[in-house]
């Protein structure tokens, strides 16, 4: 087992990680200092792998970007007696980006005093399943595209995020489930959009607010569970 000084950090320049890896608990939080892309050359898919108890601190430009031209894969796994941590160094950080060619995992992560003007500490455009995680006071929470495919997304708690909790389009919306939790200016934005197949809006006991318009075409059915609200 290791032991560091109290005070301690692991500093992790900036680079693709190309294979394999793994951060683990080691005694002290580690320092991004710059971005940390995820991605293989080979066509092969890379992972990077937090595990439970970690601490990562980002300084002010440093991102985790996953997937942007070539395969890969951001996997977080913490446990209610250890969660893993992503937060800023300082005031803020950019926060994570899932690209088209990527996919991000994540259970019990708490992601805080993240995000960026236009997006959320959790930004996707690949694939993303996301699970007992907490997103507290950051800019935004998590922000999709339209192309944004969603596995998993439930048992999520938003509190005292600036802007709203979740930015997506009208399908994505079909993919949440009923145990989200927000806080009292935690609302979920909406783009205007077409949803092209049968689904069920599960309440988010929250209110949804529609910033353009919304289309159900086809014999596409669209069901809304009662508690919900929109504006």
């Amino acid at each position: 087992m290791n032991r560091l000084p109290p005070g301690s950090v692991v500093h992790v320049y900036g680079g693709t990680i190309e294979d394999k890896v793994m951060w683990r608990s080691i005694g002290a939080p580690y320092l991004v200092t710059e971005d940390v892309r995820v991605e293989s050359p080979s066509g092969e898919r890379a992972v990077l792998a937090i595990a439970e108890g970690v601490e990562v601190r980002f300084a002010p430009d440093a991102h985790i970007l996953v997937g942007y031209s070539q395969p890969g894969a951001l996997l977080v796994t913490g446990t209610e007696a250890a969660p893993v941590v992503l937060t800023a160094a300082g005031e803020a950080w950019p926060g994570v980006r899932i690209y088209n060619y990527g996919e991000g995992s994540f259970l019990v992560t708490t992601f805080t005093k993240g995000g960026v003007p236009d997006g959320g500490v959790l930004r996707v455009d690949g694939t993303m399943s996301v699970t007992s995680c907490t997103f507290a006071k950051n800019a935004g929470g998590v922000s999709t595209t339209s192309r944004a495919k969603i596995k998993a997304f439930d048992d999520n708690a938003f509190l005292d995020n600036d802007r709203w909790a979740l930015l997506l389009h009208p399908p994505q919306l079909g993919s949440l489930g009923s145990t989200n939790r927000y806080g009292p200016s935690d609302r979920i934005d909406v783009f205007g959009g077409t949803v092209e197949e049968t689904m069920t809006w599960r309440a988010q006991r929250t209110q949804i607010l529609f910033l353009g318009d919304l289309r159900v075409d086809g014999r596409t059915e669209l069901s809304v569970e009662s508690g919900s609200r929109s504006a």
